[in-house]
């Protein structure tokens, strides 16, 4: 008996060894709990921090896609602006040289009458005398001719 019941004292004693390890356990595990429990509270915000960065992606990815459109759509404006100019550009220097092909030959055509002018008023200053002796002759003839018709129709 005596035998017994150090058995049962040993076994007691193991029994509490159990039992102080296990409430050793208890308490690690509910640290680990607690640890998890904040692990569990950061990672409820990381997602919360996640998810508000993917609303404020998916907003940026939606306006860079806008703005890339526009982009694109300016490009194409200020291309097709360019074109417009470069063929507005061909068209007014085309009538530009057209325009000063007329003026070139009018000048030339002004310079030539020109040239004949100082021609023409050089032998009239030069044929001055002969034109006002010519009118005299012409005069003296017209006077001869006026005599001649008095005397005829006197006659008659």
């Amino acid at each position: 008996m005596e035998e017994l019941k150090q058995m049962m004292t040993l076994m007691l004693e193991k029994v509490d060894r159990i039992n102080d390890g296990l409430e050793e356990v208890k308490q690690r595990l509910d640290a680990v709990e607690r640890r998890l429990d904040a692990v569990e509270q950061r990672l409820d915000t990381l997602e919360k921090r996640v998810d508000r960065l993917e609303v404020e992606t998916t907003k940026n990815s939606v306006m860079l896609e806008d703005l890339k459109r526009k982009l694109e759509l300016m490009a194409e404006i200020q291309q097709s602006h360019f074109e417009q100019d470069k063929r507005e550009h061909e068209e007014l220097r085309k009538y530009v040289d057209g325009r000063f092909v007329v003026l070139e030959f009018a000048a030339r055509q002004i310079s030539s009458s020109m040239d004949e002018m100082k021609k023409d008023i050089k032998e009239l200053k030069e044929n001055r005398v002969k034109v006002e002796v010519f009118y005299e002759i012409l005069g003296r003839h017209e006077v001869e001719i006026s005599n001649l018709k008095k005397a005829v129709f006197s006659a008659n």
